[in-house]
């Protein structure tokens, strides 16, 4: 993704993982809008939980999961907002994140969450910024 050098703190995803991920399987656990400030405009914050898949699987037959973590993304300035389908599981296909620069313009994102069951979202962003990157515990999120 050549859009990941203007990805602030995307070096914490990918000290974790080794790379950026594609987020396949990932989940949506929360979104949040804020009609933000004069200065950054509106937000959407977003934690996505994120793992990797092993070939090894459990006592009960399940793949065994490594690396089970929530990513908090923030992005700013957001426009032309297209946001669907949230309910109780929200399973990504891939959160795609492509930075655009269009002639005589400034540069800005595009992000699309792409769904394998759940939320879709389209929109663009000034900023894309990774705030955090910490441990899943599934008992918080119940």
């Amino acid at each position: 993704m050549d859009a990941l050098e203007h990805i602030k703190g995307a070096k914490l995803v990918t000290d974790v993982y080794g790379h950026w991920p594609s987020f396949h399987d990932a989940e949506v656990l929360r979104i949040v809008l804020d009609r933000g400030t004069s200065v950054d405009g509106p937000t959407l914050a977003m934690d996505i939980r994120t793992f990797e898949m092993t070939n090894e699987t459990d006592a009960e037959g399940y793949f065994i999961l490594r690396n089970e973590k929530v990513v908090s993304f923030r992005f700013i300035s957001v426009t032309e907002l297209e946001l669907g389908d949230f309910n109780l599981q929200n399973v990504l296909f891939d959160l795609r994140i492509d930075r655009v620069c269009e002639e005589g313009g400034d540069a800005h994102f595009e992000v699309s969450l792409n769904p394998s069951y759940g939320v879709s979202a389209l929109f663009r962003c000034r900023e894309a910024v990774v705030e955090t990157i910490c441990d899943f515990r599934a008992e918080s999120n119940e």
